[in-house]
């Protein structure tokens, strides 16, 4: 490796953290999508882009996922995005924004995925504190605690009101998994930087499902529909939106404006 190539190798591997960072969030929050839609419906037929794939550790047939869980989860993985799209901060202004931009994207047209059948509910209101955590729209991981518990859901109430033995389980569990998953993701960044894979441009793992607009506004009536004034959290998605995807912005607009 010559000098020259250092920085960029750098990047690179900070990139396929953010990325394995990133997977592990959809990765839960498809869970929750199917969660949800099979206790609504008895079935869930929703396309999956990231469930069942190489960064899926989870063993969902020995430990079925609840909505309780998974809410857990998502706040976890959320932290993690944000830990890690910290350090990608440090490489550059210039890679940092446009990783952000292509995370961001991606997300939204993985929301505009979610079929018509399928009404919108909780899972819309996770893309403030991903959004967030990937664009360091906040200063700590308290701040993403918070935007989960004002936005989304109080998890730390609702695992507060599981007895005693299932809490335990439940953190003994996560723990098991929340090893497994370094470990595993360890090995997969050893040999992708032994593959020399860090050496050329960088390849995002795909999440799309529909387009970023038709998610966006997805997500923006749906906040229109559920808070009883939407108007903070959607300047807090404009905010994101207009630094992030500016050819986005009109979308927000058209519900800012009402």
């Amino acid at each position: 490796m010559t000098r020259n190539q250092a920085p960029q190798v750098s990047i690179q591997e900070s990139l396929q953290y953010v990325d394995d960072a990133f997977q592990f969030v959809v990765i839960a929050l498809e869970k929750l999508e199917a969660c949800l839609e099979i206790e609504r419906t008895g079935n869930c037929n929703l396309k999956t882009t990231a469930v069942g794939k190489n960064l899926d550790f989870h063993d969902d047939i020995a430990v079925p996922p609840t909505e309780q869980k998974l809410h857990a989860e998502l706040e976890n993985q959320c932290i993690g995005l944000f830990m890690q799209s910290k350090s990608l901060e440090k490489v550059g202004k210039q890679d940092f924004d446009k990783a952000v931009k292509y995370f961001l994207n991606d997300l939204l047209s993985w929301y505009g995925g979610r079929k018509d059948s399928v009404p919108p509910n909780v899972v819309e209101c996770y893309f403030l504190p991903i959004a967030f955590s990937v664009s360091q729209s906040v200063k700590n991981i308290n701040d993403i605690s918070d935007v989960i518990k004002q936005y989304v859901v109080d998890t730390n109430n609702d695992f507060e009101k599981l007895p005693d033995d299932v809490k335990k389980k439940a953190v003994l569990d996560g723990h098991r998994n929340w090893v497994l998953a370094v470990e595993k993701a360890g090995a997969l960044q050893k040999e992708y930087i032994e593959s020399g894979k860090a050496n050329k441009p960088f390849a995002y793992s795909a999440h799309k499902r529909g387009t970023a607009k038709d998610g966006l506004n997805r997500i923006l009536s749906y906040f229109v529909q559920t808070y009883k004034d939407p108007n903070p959290v959607i300047r807090q998605v404009a905010h994101v939106i207009k630094q992030y995807l500016p050819e986005q912005i009109d979308v927000v607009t058209h519900y800012t404006n009402r």
